[in-house]
């Protein structure tokens, strides 16, 4: 049991005033949250660089970090998109 269990409906605290209807409601993507909004594409291109980099000067250790560095930052910033998508909600009504 949680403390939404009990919406009027979902993602609203209370019934929507007399004369009030929802004209729209959804949820972010986590997916398109991940790409648009934290720019995820960016992190792993940025990451790609250093270790292309390091693999020129041929400092195999720096850029297996940055493949690690890579995995963690786009494992943190999936995560993040995911928990964003399950709890948020956007409604649009008519007034």
């Amino acid at each position: 049991m949680s403390e939404y269990d009990f919406e009027p409906a979902r993602g609203l605290p209370e019934e929507l005033p007399q004369g009030e209807h929802i004209i729209w409601q959804d949820a972010p993507a986590w997916k398109r949250m991940a790409s648009s909004a934290l720019h995820i594409r960016l992190v792993l291109l940025y990451f790609a660089i250093f270790a292309g980099l390091s693999l020129l000067r041929g400092d195999l250790a720096g850029a297996t970090m940055m493949a690690v560095f890579a995995a963690a930052a786009s494992g943190v910033f999936v995560l993040y998109a995911y928990g964003v998508s399950r709890t948020c909600v956007y409604t649009l009504t008519n007034k």
